[in-house]
């Protein structure tokens, strides 16, 4: 397996792959096609909230802007990466819903909108960084109050999405 071999038996957003892409080999979905019409439900069409994900191949797909790349080899010089990864370290550790909400909504490098997070137990929503000493950071369901985001819980490979709400005007 190589780099050519991955773009033939990578699931293109939908989950169906190239015809030439051999079953066996076949990379696990990552739906993009799902989160893009489950966000889309929140915030609209031509949304480009500020988005955490648990995958880079989102970004392949949708003019989101990232907040963190998975790997810190993918950031940009000016990105400060360790930076980031610390602030959202610190942001996991907010339990208090509303808190956590507020916090997240005006991080040191401005706010989380979109979170795409693994799911890896009944309590623990994940984001793994790839190629880093740096641990997991974990977050919980009950972070997300169902007042400041939109919580999908059906996506295909144990993804979970949370979508910060619109303001509320009135």
């Amino acid at each position: 397996v190589n780099e050519a071999t991955n773009a033939f038996t990578t699931a293109l957003p939908g989950g169906s792959y190239a015809p030439a892409a051999p079953a066996s080999l076949r990379n696990p979905w990552f739906p993009t096609d799902p989160i893009q019409k489950d966000v889309a439900s929140v915030l609209g069409a031509s949304a480009a909230p500020v988005t955490l994900s648990a995958s880079e191949q989102l970004f392949a797909y949708v003019n989101w802007p990232g907040y963190i790349p998975v790997s810190m080899g993918a950031a940009g010089t000016n990105t400060d990466w360790p930076a980031r990864y610390a602030a959202l370290e610190q942001l996991s550790r907010v339990t208090d819903p509303a808190a956590f909400a507020a916090a997240s909504a005006r991080t040191a490098f401005g706010p989380i909108d979109v979170f795409i997070l693994q799911r890896t137990g009944p309590a623990r929503w994940t984001w793994q960084p790839a190629g880093s000493p740096d641990p997991a950071i974990t977050f919980t369901p009950a972070q997300f109050s169902p007042d400041a985001f939109t919580v999908f819980t059906n996506l295909p490979g144990n993804y979970v999405l949370a979508v910060r709400q619109p303001p509320r005007s009135g």
